[in-house]
């Protein structure tokens, strides 16, 4: 059983794939805590779609249509989302790894430092022209397609 963790507005705020995964968040009482099944995790993990609450009851919605060249919308399944070339997504990864050397720094002992520094240093040493621009999807689909070990933002607590 996987979870999805909503603000006091029914905004996503974080995903969880499982308990332990729900344990490593810490939240205050605020947020509301919905279970999901696994391939509803799974799209909301690729990216294909946004979950949210409305009075109570989650709704998940394809993503808005994303414009070229901008790495800051979730590219929606209808508009063919791409990667479009190298720096575009090193930009992307850029602010994954700020994101993760933050809560390494603040939480040396978490049980996920391992995992989180080991996908760090996987972005860190990445070989972009192992890939032929422009890629079809987003990063996490396209990790998910080839089985590569990733952490959606939303899952870094």
């Amino acid at each position: 059983m996987a979870y999805l963790i909503f603000n006091e507005i029914g905004i996503i705020q974080k995903i969880a794939s499982n308990d332990t995964q729900l344990n490593y968040h810490s939240f205050s009482s605020n947020y509301t805590i919905k279970t999901c099944t696994d391939e509803e995790f799974t799209n909301v993990r690729t990216n294909l779609k946004i979950p949210s609450l409305d009075n109570g009851v989650t709704v998940f919605e394809n993503p808005p249509p994303c414009f070229e060249s901008h790495t800051d919308t979730i590219p929606g399944p209808e508009t063919d989302p791409k990667i479009n070339d190298e720096d575009e997504l090193k930009k992307y990864f850029k602010s994954v790894i700020i994101l993760i050397k933050s809560f390494i720094a603040s939480n040396r002992q978490h049980p996920l430092i391992n995992d989180l520094k080991n996908y760090k240093i996987y972005l860190e040493d990445f070989d972009f022209s192992s890939l032929n621009f422009p890629v079809t999807g987003n990063w996490e689909k396209y990790c998910e397609d080839n089985s590569i070990t990733y952490y959606h933002p939303l899952q870094i607590p």
